[in-house]
């Protein structure tokens, strides 16, 4: 066994102690912690923070320590370079998003606004239409009463904070807008002012609004199809064309029995609104589609449409001359999809709290569409959920398709740069077969088989 050598007796500051001690000797991880962890128990934060400053000279790195030492800086009101210092080196150096959020909400934590309102600032730069950083750093700025990050803030919500909620998201957005115009009226900037006002202005205008509305238990879907073939609807709810699907209604409640789509700024051309009934009964068989073009302008147009459902569908096709976007935002993932797929959707078989079929995955759906047919109606289809799927085909061919059930668990796991994180990425997937039917070649029957 190696003997020790004694530790300096001159040595007396804390920072002489614990230096001398890291020169003589070659402490493990865990003799660090303990020692940390029981001055930090005694309330010695000077000596805490000299230990973790010789642990660091010496090259006894352990990730834990940045963060202990930006506390015991803070406990010990060092000056604010000192405990950002720390703040920083404990942050991931990283430039990808979900990193630069991470150390955001880090460095927010230690009332660190300014650099964490600065980095929110930097992630949105990375993924402009993530509305995290805007709703995050929003918070941040109405504290630092900071106009220009108010405004960055503001406009990213009323632009890409659509997920549900999004209501109570705008309020507060506008409430701030207020408290950042009485800043700039007391300042007495008036070209700031009037600059501030009119970009909050543009980010409350809609290029284009669809809202589907209609009276009876019953659900029907919205899906609209965009100039360039990017299609809107409850599965897809955001569009590289910058449309976004905000809200799936069904009955029995009146007032959750509508669909609205949302397009801030669109592409100019013809948009293909698709209206499908999946189940239930609708008033009067007829449902009224509101087209909105340019809302909150001077030249905002409102015009309704009432559209009767034929054979579970209604369609309409109108034209938008004046849209501001110019260009496809690749920063979400392209939904393309044909409009001869959109109209040959199966429809939704299984109970959705106990008031009408919901939706299958898209597996189950293309399964369905290869055995039972396309259409809905009241032909030769078999029973299936209350309702009945399509007339029989006259011809089938068959084609094998493999439909997994079960529970999966996948991890993927990426080491840092300076080796100091692991972030383990999990994807937990849940699969249940929900019914089973035989089908018969010869007379386009179809019978149910309970269980799987």
């Amino acid at each position: 066994m190696r003997e020790l050598k004694p530790l300096d007796p001159s040595a007396k500051t804390p920072s002489d102690i614990w230096f001398d001690y890291f020169d003589k000797r070659t402490p493990n991880g865990r003799t660090v912690r303990e020692l940390v962890f029981n001055l930090h128990e005694g309330k010695k934060h000077d000596h805490v923070i000299a230990l973790i400053e010789a642990a660091l000279s010496n090259g006894h790195i352990y990730p834990w320590m940045y963060e202990v030492l930006a506390i015991s800086y803070e406990l010990e009101k060092r000056p604010a370079e000192d405990i950002e210092r720390a703040l920083f080196s404990a942050v991931d150096p990283s430039v990808d998003f979900e990193s630069m959020m991470f150390s955001s909400a880090y460095l927010s934590r230690f009332n660190n606004k300014k650099p964490a309102l600065k980095m929110y600032r930097q992630a949105s730069e990375q993924n402009p239409v993530r509305p995290e950083p805007y709703v995050l750093g929003l918070r941040l700025a109405r504290e630092l009463e900071d106009v220009d990050a108010l405004e960055w803030s503001i406009v990213g919500i009323l632009n890409y904070a659509w997920s549900d909620g999004y209501e109570e998201l705008h309020k507060k957005a506008l409430v701030a807008a207020d408290e950042a115009i009485k800043i700039l009226e007391g300042s007495g900037d008036k070209k700031r002012l009037t600059e501030f006002r009119n970009n909050i202005n543009d980010a409350r205008s809609r290029d284009l609004v669809i809202e589907l509305r209609w009276n009876g238990n019953s659900d029907v879907d919205l899906a609209v199809e965009e100039p360039k073939g990017t299609l809107a609807d409850w599965e897809n709810s955001h569009t590289i064309s910058g449309g976004v699907h905000v809200h799936d209604g069904f009955g029995p409640k009146q007032e959750n029995c509508y669909e609205k789509y949302v397009c801030v700024k669109a592409m100019p051309g013809q948009y293909f609104i698709r209206v499908n009934q999946v189940w239930g009964n609708i008033v009067a068989g007829r449902v009224t589609v509101t087209v909105t073009k340019y809302q909150g302008t001077d030249h905002e147009e409102v015009k309704s449409y009432p559209t009767p459902i034929l054979n579970n569908r209604g369609d309409l096709i109108i034209d938008l001359k004046d849209g501001r976007r110019k260009s496809l935002n690749k920063k979400l993932k392209d939904n393309q999809q044909s409009r001869l797929e959109l109209w040959n959707r199966p429809q939704a078989v299984t109970k959705r709290s106990g008031v009408g079929p919901e939706r299958l995955t898209v597996q189950q759906r293309q399964v369905l569409q290869q055995f039972m047919g396309g259409g809905s109606g009241s032909g030769q289809g078999g029973q299936f959920g209350g309702g009945f799927i399509g007339p029989a085909a006259v011809g089938i061919a068959p084609t094998i398709t493999q439909i997994y059930e079960g529970s999966s668990l996948g991890a993927a796991a990426v080491i840092s740069d300076d080796r100091r994180y692991v972030r383990i990425g999990i994807n937990a997937n849940f699969q249940k077969i929900i019914d089973v039917f035989n089908y018969s070649l010869s007379n386009g029957s179809s019978m149910r088989v309970n269980g799987n």
